[in-house]
């Protein structure tokens, strides 16, 4: 590495960012930040180079790391320069991240700050008055780049021109109607507004169960069914709701650290930009006066949204509400086939495994017959159990691990996957875990839920159906494991079966 006397007597160069094509894909900025970097560190030690660009129409775009985007590093916003308080306390927010030297210098052009680099190295007293220097020569590199960028990620230049001189509703009513699925839909709309309205994501949810539940339209299609959906997607939608009011549209400037949705659920595809949103528009789906739905966009930058945007938007989803319900009513009618092919199908798995379960002495014996007749019909990895110990807590097992309950430790339900069942009164549900997907149904006995089955697998190809079937199973089961956690009860420590609130 040169010295700091080297280093300030030469200039650092800066990788090329092509931007003659428009403005770049997330995976090109990342890759431009990351050469970056890497040039940099040839000559100035760091082991964080974080870099923002201040767009014309307002607001604070990250371009690197990505991970940067989780911390919620606070970036002032220039008016219109930023002040030596205020790059300090950008370096002291890295300080106090353990960094032992951290530096930042805007990118300045003549009447504004475009940007800000963000330096920090483990190293102490790495940043003296040379390496300084450098820096600020690589900032006046970076100026007319990100002046450049800030202008195509936000501005969109002027509003696209269509075909045939065709309004934007019309293109998009053609696009909804040639859209083949859903998650095609979200796509293709995406990339329609995307130079009139910037964005880092884009969801239809689409409201089942009288709006107590959102979907997203991107994960469904006619060959995927409803299932239970989302909580994180549903509490979105709600945020939504409640932001809107009586209002068809509006915006959200910054979402504050204890909102939900801060991180939009599911996180972002790769490729497809940061996975925290501060800046949300959304728009409301009608038809016939019925709230059918939400449209969504969001970004990584604070402050983004106009109410310019809000018209495109208002505009946009009056003429998606329709092909939206037609969705909707496409699925719905996939789940009733399907259900209705569940009801029709053999029912000699279901009988094999009554009679195992009645026929067979050992429990943990039995539940290993009744998990082959499982199967034939709802193909799994693995099942377990749980059932309830007490008003909040439950104990979980396998068909192999089974042991006495009072032996068990007791699970809060607040943090089991089968919350939804036990706690909300859901009659099944399906939840998303590391790779794969887990499907709960509850348990029930005289219309109480006592527990849950839940079974693993990398997918269910109809979570619906997978669902029905298992629930016809978890009845026959249910008794069982009631007479199971009966008799376990009087050897239940006192804090488990013996408080008031112990079923």
């Amino acid at each position: 590495m040169a010295s700091p006397a080297e280093t300030s007597q030469r200039d650092l160069l800066v990788p090329v960012l092509n931007l003659a094509q428009g403005p770049p894909d997330p995976v090109a900025l990342s890759t431009w930040h990351m050469a970056l970097s890497n040039l940099v560190g040839t000559e100035i030690s760091h082991q964080l180079l974080g870099l923002w660009v201040f767009p014309e129409r307002g607001g604070v775009i990250l371009l690197g790391p990505e991970a940067l985007a989780q911390d919620g590093v606070a970036v002032p916003i220039p008016t219109p320069f930023l002040a030596q308080d205020q790059l300090f306390e950008l370096e002291e927010t890295l300080r106090r991240a353990r960094y032992a030297s951290a530096v930042a210098v805007p990118v300045r052009a003549a009447n504004r700050d475009v940007g800000v680099l963000l330096l920090g190295t483990f190293d102490p007293g790495a940043y003296g008055p040379s390496a300084v220097r450098t820096i600020a020569k690589l900032a006046e590199r970076l100026e007319s780049s990100l002046t450049t960028l800030g202008k195509l990620l936000i501005s969109g230049g002027t509003r696209p021109s269509y075909p045939d001189d065709a309004s934007l509703s019309t293109i998009v009513a053609e696009l909804a109607n040639e859209a083949p699925s859903g998650p095609e839909l979200v796509r293709r709309l995406s990339g329609l507004l995307h130079p009139q309205i910037p964005h880092d994501r884009l969801e239809i949810l689409v409201f089942a169960g009288g709006q107590r539940t959102a979907l997203p339209l991107s994960g469904l299609s006619g060959r995927r069914r409803w299932g239970a959906g989302s909580t994180s997607w549903s509490d979105l939608a709600k945020l939504m709701e409640e932001m809107l009011g009586d209002d068809d549209t509006g915006t959200i400037a910054n979402l504050p650290s204890d909102a939900p949705g801060l991180s939009w659920p599911g996180g972002g595809a790769a490729g497809s930009g940061p996975t925290r949103i501060a800046s949300v528009i959304a728009a409301k789906l009608k038809l016939g006066g019925e709230r059918i739905g939400l449209l969504v966009v969001g970004h990584v930058s604070q402050g983004l949204y106009r109410p310019a945007d809000e018209a495109v938007l208002a505009e946009v989803s009056t003429v998606l509400a329709a092909r939206v319900v037609a969705f909707r009513f496409e699925t719905e009618a996939h789940a009733l086939r399907g259900q209705l092919e569940v009801l029709q199908a053999p029912s000699l798995p279901v009988l094999r495994a009554a009679e195992s379960l009645a026929g067979t002495a050992h429990l943990g014996e039995a539940l290993h017959k009744f998990e082959r007749e499982i199967q034939e019909i709802v193909p799994h990895d693995q099942a377990r159990y749980l059932l309830r110990v007490a008003e909040l807590e439950v104990v979980e097992f396998t068909a192999g691990t089974l042991r006495p309950l009072g032996d068990l430790q007791a699970l809060a339900i607040e943090d089991s996957p089968a919350k939804a069942v036990l706690d909300e009164g859901r009659p099944w549900s399906l939840e998303y875990r590391d790779a794969g997907e887990q499907l709960v149904v509850a348990l029930r006995v005289a219309d109480r839920v006592i527990g849950a089955l839940l079974l693993e697998a990398s997918h269910f190809e109809s979570a619906r159906e997978a669902a029905a079937a298992a629930q016809q199973f978890a009845a026959i089961l249910s008794p069982h494991l009631e007479l199971v956690r009966r008799s376990a009860a009087p050897r239940m420590p006192p804090k488990q079966a013996g408080s008031p609130n112990a079923r």
